[in-house]
Order: C-alpha cells, then sequence, then structure tokens
C-alpha cells in the first residue's frame, strides 16, 4: 500500500445490537474497521 500513499486502519468497537436471541454465535460486541488510503 505505500507505493500508493498514506495507509492507516483505524478500529472502533461497538456493543452487539442484540435482535436476535437465537443465535448461535453471542458475541457481546462487534469490531468495525476503516482502512484509509491518502494518495500522494
Amino acid at each position: 500500500m505505500s507505493k500508493y500513499g498514506k495507509y492507516e486502519c483505524f478500529t472502533k468497537k461497538y456493543r452487539r445490537f442484540k435482535a436476535d436471541s437465537k443465535r448461535e454465535h453471542k458475541a457481546d460486541s462487534v469490531v468495525e474497521y476503516l482502512h484509509f488510503l491518502e494518495k500522494i
């Protein structure tokens, strides 16, 4: 990625919206990843 510009990765943790209580995987949170590339 560095040959295209400045790359950064940001993460943000959110509490999971629990609309479906019958799921097998009952995680309390989800993580959002934002990939940022500033072209030079």
